[in-house]
């Protein structure tokens, strides 16, 4: 039996793996944060992520899973101001999925 994973659609191209690279940049300062905002900001963190590769996947979620991630980057945005970034993301996201 052959059993590969894939993260994303191959006809999805390079793009969905730029945009987990980008989520480097708000990893890197949650970790700057204390600990009673970090652990929480991973948690949505790894959210946000298995959300967003779900979201190439089950095409009759997306509005759930849209609305979700939109719940996620509000509240990272209540955390700190830093995770603006994240906003940015999933507009970017957003736009992209929704043509």
């Amino acid at each position: 039996m052959n059993l590969t994973f894939t993260l994303f659609p191959k006809e999805e191209g390079l793009l969905p793996y730029l945009y987990i690279a980008n989520m480097c940049i708000p990893f890197y300062f949650l970790l700057q944060e204390p600990p009673n905002k970090m652990y929480p900001g991973l948690l949505l963190m790894l959210a946000f992520v298995i959300i967003y590769r779900q979201m190439f996947w089950n095409k009759g979620l997306m509005k759930l899973l849209l609305t979700s991630e939109i719940i996620i980057t509000l509240i990272f945005a209540y955390f700190t101001i830093r995770c603006i970034y994240i906003s940015f993301l999933f507009m970017c996201t957003l736009l992209f999925r929704c043509r």
